[in-house]
């Protein structure tokens, strides 16, 4: 008798799209820094290179020039403070691993005052960090052209008990400043605070939720501003501009219960909100809201401009005459902490990608992209919020048929798309016999194995959309 062929469970791969990040000039090939304090070469009085890398960020901070990007390996690290400057043409930018390099996190698992300081410089970009503190994760002190940009930036609040200081914190005049495409959470007095003095500031793009105080507080600081963040799920307020902070922009922002229920306990109390929006009445002079999406199922205040509150965007708009593109709706975001939006959301292709500090990208580096099921609110398309809803194209299901039988066997290789879009795909199937791939217009193909295979081979099918697996 002989022996049957088995046909391999059919595994579907996408190809993703490519992901966009702030991203400085390298320096002069060879001469960029090295931070690893895993390696046991590490010496911080040695040449920094891959071979013999620092062991400590401030030893490189100490000796960084121009152009030079500081790359700092898996592991905790010590604060650092960055004094020294780049160009605008050749910036000094520290990075670190995704998910690996943590600042002001001690090997005890205790958090530092602060993490990184820039201090008196300029033409610097802080990128993939995970820093922790007690009082301020990101100092920007008496700094300009600075960018903090795709940053895990977490205070070590876990009760209501327990509330530090700020996530980023600027400072004694800096600016400008873009603050982006970081998550910012669990801080006391502020998500993101732009001090007294500070000019220019930007802050757009970002997750900020989970804060015991507002997510964004502007005081004195004309010309901040504040566009396209996903600001939900914090105390007091989403965002306020206090004091003079005139001539400010707060756009295409989704701003939704910010009177928060954390972990079951209710660690806002009933005197902690002011209003998704707040705008002091010193600081509505020249400043522009609109195409923001303003939501609470906490409070009926919705914003609180020059000192009067307002429940619904309409009263809002008759009395100040902003937020002419305003929205009181569901955002639709996904289940459970899930901050992304969902097919549906009046935040998809409702944005002005025009505003101020709006990105190419969004806040994990997808592309702006156009919902066909969605008719353009604006000039363009964009949407409301850090997340731009991308096309959910997914192959739920692939298989075989038959799956076995005596060889030769024909088989037939068959992938069960979701394509709400109908966004045109081919695709291209390997089966994994060492036979030519095969490329079609459907998710189909034909396909005879000559031999017996054991192990079972793999079979693939690629298209030129986005990456996932049944």
């Amino acid at each position: 008798m002989p022996r049957r062929l088995v046909t391999s469970a059919v595994t579907l791969a996408l190809i993703s799209a490519a992901s966009v990040a702030i991203a400085a000039p390298a320096g002069a090939a060879g001469t960029d820094l090295y931070v690893d304090r895993s390696k046991a070469a590490c010496l911080d009085t040695g040449p920094g290179s891959q071979l013999q890398p620092f062991c400590t960020i401030q030893a490189a901070a100490n000796v960084v020039s121009p152009g030079q990007t500081v790359h700092i390996g898996y592991g905790q690290y010590a604060p650092v403070t960055i004094t020294r400057s780049g160009t605008p043409d050749a910036p000094i930018t520290f990075v670190g691993v995704p998910s690996g390099t943590f600042i002001g996190l001690s090997d005890q698992g205790v958090f530092s005052p602060r993490a990184v300081t820039v201090s008196g410089a300029h033409d610097v970009v802080l990128t993939k960090l995970r820093t922790y503190a007690t009082e301020a994760a990101v100092v920007v002190d008496h700094s300009d052209h600075v960018a903090v940009d795709g940053n895990y930036i977490s205070g070590s609040a876990v009760a209501p008990n327990a509330k530090p200081g700020i996530g980023v914190d600027l400072v004694n005049g800096s600016g400008p400043v873009v603050i982006s495409r970081n998550n910012i959470l669990n801080w006391g007095t502020a998500g993101v605070s732009v001090a007294p003095g500070v000019t220019g500031a930007t802050v757009t793009t970002n997750l900020i939720r989970y804060n015991f105080a507002p997510g964004v507080v502007a005081t004195d600081a004309p010309g901040t501003v504040v566009t396209s963040n996903t600001v939900i799920d914090n105390c007091v307020s989403g965002i306020t501009l206090a004091g003079a902070s005139t001539g400010a922009a707060v756009e295409n922002n989704l701003l939704h219960n910010n009177h928060n229920v954390l972990d079951g306990q209710a660690n806002c109390g009933p005197s902690d909100t002011t209003g998704e929006l707040v705008v002091a009445a010193g600081s509505t002079e020249h400043t522009v809201v609109d195409h923001n999406l303003v939501n609470t199922a906490q409070s009926d205040v919705l914003y609180s401009w020059g000192g009067t509150a307002y429940s619904t965007p309409a009263a809002f708009t008759a009395a100040s005459g902003q937020g002419t593109h305003d929205i009181n709706a569901d955002p639709k975001l996904g289940l459970g902490d899930d901050p992304t939006l969902t097919e549906g959301s009046p935040a998809i292709d409702s944005a002005d990608p025009a505003a101020p500090g709006e990105l190419a990208t969004d806040q994990v580096g997808g592309a702006r992209v156009d919902d066909p099921l969605v008719a353009n609110a604006g000039p363009g398309f964009a949407d409301r919020g850090a997340f731009e809803f991308q096309d959910p194209f997914k192959i739920t299901r692939v298989k075989a048929t038959p799956r076995e039988g005596p060889a030769p066997l024909a088989a037939t290789v068959t992938g069960t798309i979701d394509n709400p879009w109908s966004t045109p795909v081919r695709y291209t199937i390997a089966f994994g016999d060492g036979s030519a791939p095969v490329t079609t217009d459907t998710p189909t193909a034909q396909h005879t194995y000559t031999r017996v295979f054991d192990p079972i081979p793999s079979a693939w099918l690629n298209t030129d959309d986005s990456c996932a697996s049944p």
